[in-house]
């Protein structure tokens, strides 16, 4: 029902209704004087269910900021019998432990635990008792870095956490010269709080192991370090739970903490106490994995632990707001809004629905189509990825690993496909997934990037890893490709063929124009970031232009400057979008018919020449390049 916000201010001025004051009571709690500004605020809805909390959303007077209220009775809390109509409707809301790490809270986390452990089918089977190469036993007063191999066949669990910079969150690392010391036995108290945390909650769970990557891989010995990032798949996979500190901006910084869904106002009626909170219901992350907005846990904004927690078969979630589960049967959290059992098979209309378990079950893969696959699954992944920060530039594939391994993995197991990785771009899926494009840093929620290729090459630039950048990726269903792969070699810098690189090249045969340059197009007067391309006496309109470094100063470079030419590479049509695909490539010095990107072009209809697309493209000639 809607209420006037005036009247509802007139009716407790007059102090004639006990509900009408309940209401502002509520309101109060946001806004103190709000009575003084109610001829100007717009209506109030408020929604009643009964034995539910009821719901109370408002704008303020200028509408830019809404609030949603939830006012419930609490659990704890004896029946009332009410005499009025309106709290009738007033039920109970959940009561959540204001600490995290409170024993209230680690009880639910072991009941969900014990009850995924002997009932869910789904998420038992796909354990193969894998373990890493090392762990920490927990068993001692001070835990000790052993061999996996040496002992006994208990689960583990991992921890998935930020380091944090340096500056304020020292980290505890095992080296080289310090390995024998951890093997004897690392200090509790010497320990990060991250990992104090862990080792308690692990214990506390009834685990001996725990897998730290900070300690349990040398972290200064590079063949060590390489040979275990190529692993990451297998850790977390197999890990029994992944304990996943979201909350924390550091190593330093507690798991636990309080909660922001425990918090509360109170409000009296009648002598009987009412609670008032933001609306939880709807502050709910559907997906923990993919963060939204700048508000995210800390977790959600580092690469490394994206494939963390998507690997992983059970994982507990140490948010901001309070604690989450997710296997491959249920999504819960504390406040019980998502007690969701996901679907029995998968369904591709619900995909958001279904989360990331369709990357860990094998009978959970989309199998509509190679095509569907390539597209939902892995360029999906990619733009996820690519709007999380990294500390280590070089650490880009690196990170990306493990997700690259399992998909290569579900791709030969659902359609016998054997695909071949090429710097974070599947052969199979090409041309289209070359049609990457860099996000404008006006639109970009990414924080750090400076939208610029790495100081150290890493990468090809018709690779997305080639950026230090946020990507965004054209989902087509179907390109009419113009482009045709003579050869694909990627020479991978150690045995992890989805790790790091150092030589790429693409060789291909497609139509290229060349001696192409910016002109403003008079007749579009203000529109500068889409201006007309100018090939010999065609005008080509660009639809989107997005070079990879900044689009606004690369856009004026080749404006302002007659001089200044590149050339197009005619990827493909897009069906559906009656757009031709281009990338932007200009010639490496010294070596004949190779190029680097610069960037992807879309060319549409100009208004005055509706078939010059068209026509270049079809007088363009064939030509065999080489892309570095």
């Amino acid at each position: 029902m809607f209420i006037s916000a005036s009247e509802l201010a007139h009716s407790v001025q007059t102090k004639s209704c006990l509900e009408c004051q309940l209401l502002s009571d509520v309101i109060s709690t946001r806004h103190e004087d709000w009575t003084l500004h109610a001829e100007q605020w717009p209506s109030i809805r408020l929604g009643l269910a009964v034995g539910k909390p009821a719901q109370l959303n408002y704008r303020t007077q200028d509408r830019t900021d809404v609030f949603d209220l939830q006012i419930y009775r609490s659990a704890s809390q004896q029946a009332v019998e009410w005499d009025v109509d309106l709290p009738k409707a007033i039920g109970l809301g959940p009561d959540i432990p204001p600490f995290s790490g409170s024993e209230e809270s680690i009880s639910l986390i072991k009941k969900w635990y014990a009850e995924c452990s002997a009932e869910h089918e789904l998420c038992n089977s796909y354990f193969s008792g894998d373990r890493p190469t090392r762990l920490l036993d927990t068993r001692g007063e001070n835990p000790a870095l052993i061999e996996a191999s040496t002992a006994d066949k208990a689960g583990y669990v991992a921890l998935s956490y930020c380091w944090g910079t340096p500056d304020k969150h020292p980290m505890l690392r095992t080296t080289k010269s310090t390995i024998s010391q951890r093997q004897a036995g690392i200090e509790f108290a010497s320990l990060p709080a991250v990992f104090r945390d862990a080792i308690v909650l692990a214990r506390a769970l009834g685990f001996i192991y725990i897998w730290i990557d900070a300690l349990c891989i040398i972290q200064d010995d590079a063949d060590d370090w390489t040979k275990e990032a190529a692993t990451m798949c297998r850790v977390y996979s197999q890990a029994s739970l992944t304990i996943i500190a979201s909350r924390s901006d550091g190593c330093t910084t507690s798991i636990f903490g309080d909660q922001a869904f425990a918090q509360f106002d109170v409000v009296s009626f009648k002598g009987v106490s009412l609670r008032v909170r933001t609306n939880i219901s709807k502050s709910h992350e559907i997906n923990p994995v993919i963060p939204l907005g700048p508000d995210a846990d800390p977790i959600s904004r580092r690469a490394w632990t994206l494939q963390e927690g998507v690997l992983s078969n059970r994982a507990v979630y140490f948010t901001s707001d309070e604690l989450r589960w997710e296997c491959n049967t249920w999504r819960r959290c504390q406040c019980g809004q998502l007690k969701t059992k996901f679907p029995l098979k998968y369904d591709a209309e619900e995909y958001e629905y279904e989360g990331h378990r369709t990357w860990r079950l094998n009978d959970f893969f989309p199998t509509h189509s190679v095509e569907e696959a390539y597209r939902i699954m892995w360029q999906n992944m990619v733009v996820f990825y690519t709007n999380r920060s990294l500390t280590m530039e070089q650490d880009r594939l690196v990170a990306l690993s493990g997700l690259a391994q399992r998909f290569d993995a579900l791709m030969k197991e659902r359609f016998q496909r054997k695909d071949t990785y090429l710097a974070g771009i599947w052969q199979g899926a090409l041309p289209a997934q070359l049609l990457w494009c860099i996000v404008n840093k006006a639109h970009s929620t990414t924080l750090g990037y400076e939208h610029t290729r790495p100081s150290a090459w890493r990468a090809p630039s018709w690779s997305w890893a080639s950026m230090e950048a946020p990507v965004f990726t054209f989902l087509h269903t179907s390109i009419d490709s113009r482009l045709e792969v003579m050869e694909a070699l990627v020479e991978p810098k150690s045995e992890d063929h989805f790790g790091q690189v150092k030589l790429a090249i693409l060789r291909v045969r497609a139509p290229v124009l060349h001696d192409v340059r910016f002109i403003r197009d008079p007749e579009r007067v203000g529109w500068s970031r889409f201006p007309v391309v100018k090939f010999h006496n065609l005008d080509l309109r660009i639809e989107n232009a997005f070079f990879d470094n900044d689009l606004e100063a690369e856009t004026d470079k080749y404006l302002n400057d007659p001089k200044q030419r590149f050339s197009l590479l005619v990827v493909g049509y897009g069906k559906g979008n009656d757009l031709h695909e281009c990338l932007a490539i200009t010639p490496v010095s010294g070596k004949i018919a190779t190029f680097e990107r610069i960037g992807l072009i879309r060319l549409g209809q100009h208004f005055r020449e509706p078939e010059g697309n068209a026509r270049a493209i079809e007088n363009a000639s064939c030509e065999e390049v080489i892309l570095v």
